[in-house]
């Protein structure tokens, strides 16, 4: 398991992650090592590509599922950087260019990281749309275990799987690490694979750091983590961007929070999460389903009001 795992020297810029020999380039390496790594691999990735496309069997290529939240992005991105001293890997982000702009919080979080032009700077489906069949056989998965329609083929082979949903039995004699587990959210599952060494660095580095960490924070006892004012602010910013979805159509919303489902009936239904009276989506969720080329449609909804019954209805098709 250590062999995935990355050095916090990495990440303080000691040491730079394993990737193919660049091609003869005058451009200067952002001091954002995180930055640099996602132009890095997106750039000589689709050079690969174009070059010869047997070149994407060097590349692992980590991707979170197709809905795309934060959890997901998170994941995709921390867990190719993990695995990127013994692979050459490349995150891929399931979201169209068009849109990265429905979550806001994804792209405060990215900025916040130094990501401030994500349409440029993750790799992204509308970077691959002129591949049939998609390119890249290698795949590690997060925040989902099962590979998506669009991506099987006979050559296919699933490296890795780091998962917090419930168990679909699949990749257990090709996938290593294989980490199916409940969780909050995914990203932890990733981040929770460090070594104590790492820990016992973050320990020691983290009163040196510009925070202002409460009485309750001590070497032996890091859930006072949690009480950190800036950790607090982060959290709730986060949090208001992600529930404000008022400026977004149906048809944004059903595009927000997409996720596709094959089963062996051949019917592709989909189950976004819909906060928008049920006349509202109606003619906009038939025609996403003719878009989308879908036979079922599952949205949930919410109420605001208790039923006399005090039965609700929370799944419509």
């Amino acid at each position: 398991m250590a062999s995935h795992l990355r050095r916090l020297s990495v990440a303080w810029k000691l040491t730079k992650p394993a990737q193919p020999t660049p091609v003869a380039s005058t451009e200067t390496p952002s001091e954002n090592a995180l930055q640099h790594f996602l132009e890095h691999t997106k750039r000589h990735y689709l050079s690969d590509i174009e070059e010869s496309r047997e070149n994407a069997n060097e590349w692992l290529m980590v991707m979170g599922n197709e809905a795309g939240d934060l959890d997901s992005i998170a994941s995709s991105i921390g867990f190719a950087w993990l695995s990127s001293q013994s692979s050459t890997t490349v995150p891929y982000i399931q979201i169209d260019k068009e849109d990265l702009a429905l979550r806001a919080e994804n792209l405060y979080a990215l900025q916040l990281a130094g990501i401030d032009n994500p349409q440029e700077q993750l790799l992204l489906p509308n970077n691959l749309a002129s591949y049939t069949p998609f390119p890249s056989t290698r795949f590690g998965l997060v925040d989902h275990n099962r590979l998506g329609s669009p991506f099987v083929s006979d050559a296919v082979r699933i490296e890795a799987v780091i998962d917090h949903h419930e168990d679909e039995q699949f990749y257990a004699d090709t996938a290593d690490p294989r980490v199916v587990t409940p969780a909050g959210s995914c990203s932890s599952l990733p981040g929770g694979k460090a070594v104590q060494a790492d820990r016992d660095a973050v320990l020691h580095l983290l009163p040196s750091a510009r925070l202002e960490l409460p009485p309750s924070f001590s070497s032996a006892n890091t859930d006072g983590l949690h009480d950190i004012p800036s950790i607090i602010s982060l959290s709730t910013m986060l949090a208001t961007k992600k529930a404000d979805v008022s400026h977004l159509s149906p048809r944004d919303l059903l595009r927000r929070d997409y996720k596709e489902y094959t089963f062996t009936l051949h019917w592709h239904p989909d189950k976004p999460i819909l906060p928008l009276q049920l006349k509202d989506w109606g003619t906009e969720s038939q025609a996403y389903m003719q878009s989308r080329e879908l036979h079922v449609l599952g949205v949930l909804t919410t109420f605001k009001k208790a039923k006399k019954s005090g039965k609700e209805k929370m799944k419509h098709l």
